[in-house]
């Protein structure tokens, strides 16, 4: 018995130690990957070009089209600041964060909701208890919930540059939060 636990005890050491080991190891990696998602639509266009900001310059904007900066994939397009009417950035895997946070938010309310309404009376044909209820609202609920958390989380930041040096020179400090820089 004192032998079981002390081979879990070491077991459980050299686990904790392998973890943090791998997590040392993650951290230390010098890859540059962007955070954000970013959209640069031309002057006179309403489809702009998808990809994630890797560079400021002073009349152009860099956009990757890999989040990964030291990929050997990476691609690179410039586009003029005469050229740029708008610049949108989001966070990366905003949209399904707020969909899973919001499918969770229903989910509650539809467990609160079926537990405060409580059992049905005795008699009823479809009669139902309040777990019963709570489980069935839960389930319900989450879609809508869902799809309202991917609508909050798919609001992008508009940056206007709308093909203006003096814009984007008023912008830089807010787009570089975005960029590689």
């Amino acid at each position: 018995m004192k032998n079981d636990q002390i081979n879990m005890k070491s077991t459980t050491l050299v686990l904790v130690l392998g973890l943090l080991t791998g997590m040392i190891e993650l951290s230390a990696q010098t890859d540059y990957i962007s955070q954000y998602h970013a959209w640069i639509t031309p002057v006179n266009s309403n489809f702009g070009k998808q990809g994630f900001l890797y560079q400021l310059k002073d009349s152009s904007v860099l956009l990757s089209n890999v989040s990964n900066f030291n990929s050997r994939k990476m691609q690179l397009q410039e586009f003029q600041i005469a050229e740029i009417g708008l610049i949108k950035v989001r966070k990366r895997d905003k949209m399904l964060k707020g969909a899973a946070l919001g499918a969770l938010a229903g989910l509650g309310i539809g467990i609160v909701a079926g537990l405060a309404d409580g059992d049905d009376p005795q008699g009823n044909i479809l009669r139902f208890d309040a777990e019963d209820k709570a489980a069935i609202l839960g389930v319900l609920f989450m879609p809508p919930g869902a799809l309202i958390g991917a609508m909050i989380g798919n609001i992008t930041t508009k940056i206007p540059i709308n093909g203006s040096f003096d814009s984007y020179q008023k912008q830089k400090q807010k787009l570089l939060r975005y960029s590689r820089q």
